[in-house]
């Protein structure tokens, strides 16, 4: 009864999972493996677009604090189920526009920066939610 139990369990997280991600958009790609290992180890990047616990339209940016000796930065953002919306890495400079063909339906999301140097992660922005209220997004009739 247990394994029952378990495998209806687990089979509903995988179909809730699949059907996370609103149609026309791909799951993507999983996070570099230096923001994976920062998880609770928060510490130097403030977020500065959107902030911490904002509630509003959808973002065009992320935009965060810059890093001294920073190579580059890398950066996820999450559903509030942790099911990934992107992630990108080798970014440039503390500014990411909203990737093009990514559209954020209402709900709260999560994002985290991570500043590379020589290959290994120096800084790290921790979780930082944001709830869209708004979008442009609409289901097809």
């Amino acid at each position: 009864m247990a394994t029952f139990r378990y495998s209806l369990i687990a089979s509903c997280i995988a179909i809730t999972l699949a059907c996370a991600t609103p149609a026309g958009q791909s799951a993507a790609a999983p996070a570099p493996a230096s923001i994976q290992a920062a998880q609770g180890r928060p510490g130097g990047i403030d977020p500065v677009f959107p902030e911490r616990d904002s509630v509003g339209p959808a973002p065009t940016r992320f935009e965060w604090t810059t890093i001294e000796g920073a190579e580059h930065y890398e950066m996820e953002l999450l559903t509030d189920i942790d099911a990934q919306v992107f992630s990108a890495g080798d970014i440039r400079g503390n500014r990411l526009p909203m990737p093009e063909g990514v559209v954020l339906i209402p709900g709260t999301y999560f994002w985290r920066v991570g500043a590379i140097r020589g290959g290994r992660l120096i800084a790290d922005s921790g979780r930082s939610a944001f709830m869209v209220r708004e979008s442009a997004w609409a289901p097809a009739p």
